[in-house]
């Protein structure tokens, strides 16, 4: 029989074609776990057990309400370090203790159960990273080359490590999670717009530092999709605008309802201040990221003077006018770089008010800008992938870099077996720094006692002499080693450098005691009532002295 031409049927092309995008994104995903797998399970996966580090001790292991079955209404209703030290504070966590809260409440909790879910958190928010980058266009293998060294980029390991960091890696998911669901355009409009929107708010009650998310969402806006909401009616667009600061305001709201205020003492410094401070943690983080590399746990805040921070702001201000002058002419091309490079300076603004008021920086601050640079970088770079021998140092650029990050980020996993090695890993990098003396001391305290701790506090409060802890530690060492008359000092410095902790005040009482500073010791332990009423052994102290001056 002869052979006849047969007319193409487009519904069985269309067919052919829908099920080779498939192929192709379940290869992708099939790749990208993989490489997640080896990456994550070589540069953490040794150092997963261990002992509770730092705060984790108080907020995680020592915190009842994560341990009872009503404890979510603690969890919801107080700040965040509240119920667990009976200090009440001014951040607010929620998310990240109730999903803590889900792990605590299981029969198999544990250190490893917990360092396990932030690992896994960690991996999500590296594929919704790869995920947005493949939507903007750029090729898989690159995407894939900027996930993996996202994945084992040094400066992830104290949110991974840390159970604390949960409240990063949590609030990143969702920072990725509303920008995968913005795109303003297309169908369902309206329930991406109010999902994105509630991303926004999850994001702020993960952590204060994602405030920003609606103003990124604003520039994504603007960047990438290239005005395509112009085409809906004026208030129909403002109302899609509005819909993510709409989920912040409301918890403000809620916050302000629970009385959980929002602010910093930094905030009513001048203008020219919060600038140099603003420079200084940009040009710290911009280096550690750009680097690829990991700071101390516990890296002091040290302003930059006035001409490195000016020149800091016009490098900055500068590489923006350039990106968005290229983007002005090729918006396609440049509009990941430009919204990269404003991601990773939006996420440091709130560190303003946070860095210089604790007077350290922290690891776990840099995960959110990373992912701005990730961006950034793949997409500069990822045009090269398909030019000649450029092509091939990319390939080669995007296997190996990947794994030599692996062994940086595995030893530095390492030092988090115990605070005594994350501190002792902090005093061999920088042997001249005083906070990470302080809580190196600390650590030997609560495991040797004060013998051994006192001369480690003597060198916290020589090297950080304006760090009030060191002082405050040193004052109560010398009174628990019968010293009490010694530390007044030591107790007095404490109480200038933070005269509204009730702890530093009742250090210096029992040292006014020892020296038979009666009216002294009392008017110590009336401010340190005044702030702490409740504090036991300030009241008893109190009633004996007052006991002993009634007597003839």
């Amino acid at each position: 029989m002869a052979s006849m031409a047969v007319k193409d049927d487009p519904r069985a092309s269309g067919a052919v074609v829908r099920a080779g995008l498939l192929n192709r994104r379940g290869g992708s995903l099939v790749a990208f776990l993989m490489v997640a797998a080896v990456l994550l399970g070589t540069a953490f996966g040794p150092h997963l057990h261990g002992e509770f580090v730092w705060d984790d001790i108080y907020l995680v292991e020592g915190n009842q309400a994560l341990y009872r079955a009503d404890g979510w209404r603690v969890l919801l209703q107080h700040d965040l370090w509240g119920p667990a030290t009976g200090k009440p504070s001014q951040l607010y966590h929620p998310v990240p203790m109730l999903s803590l809260w889900l792990q605590g409440i299981s029969p198999t909790h544990s250190l490893v159960g917990f360092r396990l879910a932030n690992l896994a958190l960690h991996g999500l928010c590296a594929g919704l990273l790869w995920l947005f980058i493949l939507r903007r266009g750029v090729g898989r293998g690159a995407a894939l080359a900027a996930a993996a060294v996202f994945l084992v980029h040094p400066s992830v390991t104290e949110p991974v490590m840390w159970i604390t960091g949960r409240h990063d890696t949590l609030g990143m998911a969702f920072i990725l999670a509303a920008m995968l669901l913005w795109p303003v355009t297309g169908r369902g409009i309206w329930l991406r717009s109010s999902l994105a929107g509630s991303a926004a708010a999850m994001a702020f009650l993960c952590k204060e530092q994602f405030v920003v998310l609606p103003i990124l969402l604003l520039v994504y806006t603007v960047v990438c999709t290239r005005g395509r909401i112009d085409r809906f009616p004026a208030l129909r667009r403002w109302l899609i605008l509005l819909l993510p600061a709409a989920g912040v305001a409301a918890v403000l709201l809620g916050r302000a309802h629970l009385g959980i205020r929002m602010g910093s003492d930094e905030l009513a410094r001048g203008f020219g201040q919060l600038l140099v401070g603003y420079a200084t943690i940009v040009w710290h983080y911009a280096a550690q990221l750009v680097s690829l590399g990991n700071s101390v746990t516990l890296d002091p805040f040290v302003p930059l003077g006035a001409w490195p921070a000016i020149a800091v702001l016009v490098i900055l201000v500068a590489l923006l006018a350039v990106l968005a002058w290229a983007w002005w002419q090729a918006p396609t091309r440049f509009d990941l770089p430009l919204l990269g490079v404003t991601w990773f300076c939006l996420s440091l603004v709130p560190l303003v008010a946070a860095i210089p008021q604790i007077g350290f920086y922290g690891n776990r601050y840099a995960y959110s800008p990373l992912g701005g640079l990730t961006v950034a970088a793949v997409g500069l770079l990822a045009p090269l992938a398909g030019r000649g021998r450029l092509s091939r140092l990319w390939i080669a650029t995007g296997v190996l870099l990947p794994a030599m990050l692996v062994l940086s980020t595995s030893s530095a996993a390492a030092n988090w077996s115990s605070d005594l090695s994350l501190y002792r890993a902090d005093l061999l990098r920088d042997p001249d720094n005083g906070i990470a003396h302080y809580h190196y001391g600390y650590a030997v305290l609560r495991r040797r006692g004060c013998g051994e701790a006192l001369p480690i506090f003597l060198a916290a409060t020589r090297l950080a002499p304006d760090y009030a802890r060191g002082w405050h530690n040193l004052a109560g060492c010398l009174e628990n080693l019968g010293h009490a008359a010694q530390a007044v000092e030591p107790a007095r410095r404490a109480v200038e450098l933070e005269p509204d902790n009730a702890r530093n005040q009742y250090n210096l009482a029992v040292a006014l005691a020892a020296r038979d500073d009666v009216t002294g010791a009392v008017r110590a332990l009336q401010a340190c009532l005044a702030h702490e009423p409740s504090f036991k052994p300030a009241q008893e102290l109190l009633a004996g002295l007052r006991r002993g001056q009634s007597q003839p």
